[in-house]
């Protein structure tokens, strides 16, 4: 999923300010999503395999590893 690196108008063109093309997203845009998904981690309980298998099983929540703050992106906060 992307919703690309610049801004487009409803035809299709890049939006521009100033002969200035827009960016969708910046730096900081991807950083404050980023802390969205902290503490996610490999499910590993139980697991007694040398195989890649714990790649097919579900995600887990570390509590421990989640960042609780304040996360600003694409001018949302939650």
């Amino acid at each position: 999923f992307s919703i690309g690196l610049l801004k487009l108008n409803q035809d299709g063109s890049v939006q521009q300010v100033n002969g200035v093309s827009q960016e969708t997203y910046v730096l900081s845009d991807i950083t404050g999503l980023a802390r969205v998904f902290t503490g996610w981690d490999f499910n590993l309980d139980a697991l007694k395999t040398t195989t890649p298998d714990f790649l097919r099983r579900p995600m887990t929540q570390i509590p421990a590893r989640h960042e609780l703050g304040e996360k600003d992106f694409l001018g949302i906060t939650i």
